[in-house]
């Protein structure tokens, strides 16, 4: 059995290829740069497809700094 964070090698989604086991991620076939924490969320996402994930579910210490910056965000 599949768990609820595995992903597929590589996921498409609209015009974006995201190739799980080579960590990269591609827009129209050229690659986007991305950095680590990104990365990981988008394989959260990919690995759960229709699912929410929240911010406390099965991966906090990939998705507490992510809502920190997002509060700082908007308190400007």
């Amino acid at each position: 059995m599949k768990s609820p964070l595995s992903v597929s090698p590589k996921v498409r989604f609209g015009a974006f290829e995201l190739d799980a086991l080579a960590g990269k991620l591609f827009k129209y076939g050229i690659p986007i740069k991305l950095q680590p924490q990104p990365l990981r969320v988008l394989l959260l996402l990919t690995g759960r497809p229709g699912h929410v994930v929240t911010r406390d579910e099965k991966a906090p210490d990939i998705l507490r700094p992510c809502r920190a910056l997002v509060t700082d965000s908007l308190r400007q």
